[in-house]
């Protein structure tokens, strides 16, 4: 297990290789965020089995893409400004790389760790691009 430390002086453990990730959701800064999941890419396609046992596909001209997150803060700052935005497609930025038109798609419930000045904020978040 390695340790991460805070500017507050909390640390927060996590296991070897895993590292932070540096994203943002129209400029509220997530911060002590890792991948809770792979990033994916989704090629927007339309499926249809016919009558006689063969696939027509239609693929779309377009690569849609999702991300999970799992986040950790020392206040629920970050947390509470991402609530304003369920619902608007905006710009998220991911290791210096930015993707427009996504959307929260996926949020858990905030987990509370621990009290007074050492209490750590804990969710689950996944966004989603629109490609229209």
């Amino acid at each position: 297990v390695s340790l991460f430390n805070l500017c507050a002086g909390i640390e927060f453990y996590r296991e070897i290789g895993i590292h932070p990730v540096s994203v943002s959701f129209d400029g509220v800064s997530l911060t002590n965020c890792t991948y809770a999941g792979n990033s994916e890419l989704e090629i927007i396609q339309n499926r249809t089995l016919l009558y006689s046992g063969k696939t027509a596909v239609d693929i779309g001209n377009y690569v849609s893409r999702s991300f999970s997150f799992s986040c950790m803060s020392n206040d629920k700052t970050a947390y509470d400004q991402l609530m304003a935005k369920i619902t608007q497609k905006l710009s998220l930025s991911v290791d210096g790389e930015t993707f427009t038109k996504m959307y929260i798609s996926q949020w858990s419930d905030i987990r509370i760790i621990g009290d007074g000045d050492l209490r750590i904020y804990q969710w689950q978040m996944s966004f989603e691009q629109e490609t229209v």
